[in-house]
């Protein structure tokens, strides 16, 4: 069973209002710029971290929208670039929604916010009560903080806050909360209970040896080492050493022929992209693996076998891949492979396309991809 049969992003970014009715194991999506790719990624990862605001600030940090001060109004003000209209609406109305699609249920009813992300602007205020301490059995306060639903007039008594929510449950920040979170984490690595991993259009290298540290010694060293094969057969074995000059870990390869061992980083960009994917791959096992314009470093004769292999580990590891691609030889391989028998109930292709301020997804069956690509017809 897919995490993600299906999907419904309302208010992110540029994606006002964009649902897609049945999604695959493994999802290959194309489109022009600006038409939400990457923000159909992001929004995946925030719905499988369950909108860990650390992994929030982390992509917001990429982008150069965050930053950190003394927790003023101002630093609260960061988020509203997650918004479609850019705006912090304290009201509490205008929400960014993310999860599976539900045409059938009304957004008035409970039953809406279940298995969804939810984030808004909200106006705050501080409840005091008192509590007894059972062991000295003094008296003592308790604050917390409440949401006052659709008051915006005071705001002179009240604080302006963010609430992200996933399914009931919601944590509630104020701008101060907010200034104290930090983006030390680069990677999820392992979000429980949806993994998740997030591979990036510029690969991230210093991540692969914290990757690698999760699967080694497993049975996974192999599919990693497989992987590598399809660029350069002769590899036998890879591992992490330190570099003393950096002080960083750096992947090294065994090569069987005549048994040197070399630098992974003088093998080319396609190496460490494969490197990145597939560990990304073996780490999601049971969740997402998200991967941005897949063909990045990669020479399109080695795509073909790289799709291959991740249509057969994401069947056999349960993970469920989205991956963005600019590249017609991306999409030409994705569609040979789509088109074997084995594969064709388990991936689609889908663009999206801009229908004045609306994005759409188009989709392609693997037959009318396979003529469409052998027939050059544009496909991006």
């Amino acid at each position: 069973m897919l995490l993600l049969p299906s999907l419904s992003i309302k208010n992110y970014r540029n994606l006002k209002s964009l649902e897609i009715e049945s999604l695959a194991r493994v999802n290959l999506i194309a489109g022009k710029n600006n038409t939400g790719k990457t923000s159909l990624l992001e929004a995946i990862s925030f719905y499988a971290s369950k909108g860990s605001l650390q992994w929030i600030n982390r992509l917001l940090n990429v982008r150069d929208e965050f930053y950190k001060d003394s927790g003023t109004v101002e630093n609260l003000m960061v988020y509203t670039s997650l918004f479609s209209d850019r705006i912090a609406e304290f009201s509490g109305k205008q929400r960014i929604l993310i999860g599976p699609l539900k045409k059938s249920i009304s957004e008035e009813n409970e039953e809406f916010l279940k298995d969804r992300l939810n984030i808004r602007f909200v106006t705050l205020k501080e409840v005091s009560r008192e509590a007894i301490d059972p062991k000295t059995n003094q008296t003592y306060n308790l604050t917390h903080k409440e949401v006052v639903e659709g008051d915006n007039n005071s705001m002179s008594k009240l604080q302006p806050g963010l609430v992200i929510g996933f399914d009931r449950s919601i944590n509630i920040y104020d701008a101060k909360d907010l200034a104290k979170k930090d983006i030390s984490s680069l990677f999820p690595i392992f979000n429980k209970p949806y993994n998740y991993q997030f591979v990036e259009s510029q690969t991230t290298k210093s991540i692969n040896d914290r990757l690698w540290d999760q699967i080694a010694l497993t049975d996974k060293e192999d599919y990693v080492v497989a992987a590598l094969r399809i660029i350069e057969p002769g590899t036998d074995r890879i591992t992490f050493i330190k570099d003393e000059d950096t002080n960083q870990r750096t992947p090294v390869v065994k090569i069987n022929i005549n048994k040197s061992v070399v630098p992974l980083k003088s093998m080319g960009d396609g190496m460490n992209r494969i490197l990145t994917i597939i560990l990304a791959l073996v780490n999601a096992e049971k969740g997402f693996l998200l991967i941005d314009e897949f063909e990045n470093g990669l020479h399109y004769t080695v795509q073909e076998d790289l799709w291959r292999m991740i249509f057969n580990l994401a069947k056999e590891l349960n993970v469920q891949v989205f991956a963005t691609t600019h590249s017609e030889d991306c999409i030409r391989a994705f569609a040979h492979v789509l088109n074997s028998k084995e594969n064709q109930a388990k991936g689609q292709y889908f663009r999206l396309e801009k229908f004045g301020e609306t994005i759409k997804p188009i989709f392609y069956n693997a037959s009318e991809l396979d003529i469409a690509t052998d027939q050059d017809i544009e496909m991006r």
